[in-house]
């Protein structure tokens, strides 16, 4: 005895089939590239608040008679101050602000700012041979031309006090370093290298720098 099958189903009544499962979104081969959003436009903020404070710090050493010799020379200790200083909003404040802001919070993760005992030593060695070469570059331009040797070192002052050489030390031995490699080397070289290559990173950041 065999019993009727059952008529097929309409068309528009037949079950839903599932669909495919979607492929999962691509991923970026950097993993902090969703976390990273500085790059050149926080090189030209850097750059600007750089100028902003040369301008500034001229209209202070003006108003305060510091910088109204030409000569520039023996400028008070807070007109020296302010003189190496005046860049600092731009090279040190705005990678700060862009690592917090736009990065990882991190002025070692984002702009290899890391400090170990070795680059201690390694500083100490290349200040001692730069200042090997700059004598022998000064020796050698006195017997090429016969005129003394050309210095920047005219508006320091002659008889310093104690706490002037210190300060003074401080500032272009140890900080000056450390806040122009954080935006040279930091900052601008990563951002080119985000944008273009490493290669042309240093090629450009080397020539404005």
């Amino acid at each position: 005895m065999t019993f009727p099958s059952e008529p097929p189903l309409p068309p528009h009544a037949q079950p839903p089939t599932t669909p495919p499962p979607l492929p999962p979104p691509p991923t970026s081969s950097d993993p902090q590239a969703s976390i990273i959003r500085w790059g050149l436009g926080d090189v030209f903020i850097g750059l600007a608040l750089w100028i902003v404070g040369g301008i500034v710090a001229s209209i202070i050493l003006i108003a305060t008679g510091d910088g109204s010799d030409s000569s520039l020379t023996e400028l008070s200790l807070g007109a020296l101050t302010i003189s190496m200083v005046c860049g600092w909003p731009g090279f040190l404040g705005w990678p700060v602000v862009a690592t917090y802001w736009k990065g990882q919070r991190s002025l070692r993760l984002d702009f290899g700012l890391d400090f170990r005992p070795i680059d201690l030593a390694w500083g100490l060695v290349g200040g001692f041979v730069a200042l090997v070469l700059s004598t022998l570059g000064g020796i050698v331009w006195v017997l090429i031309s016969s005129d003394p040797s050309p210095s920047n070192t005219e508006f320091l002052p002659t008889k310093p006090s104690v706490l002037t050489a210190f300060v003074i030390f401080f500032l272009v031995a140890i900080c000056t370093p450390v806040v122009e490699e954080l935006f040279f080397r930091g900052l601008f070289f990563r951002a080119l290298g985000r944008r273009w290559n490493l290669a042309t990173g240093v090629i450009i950041s080397s020539l404005v720098f």
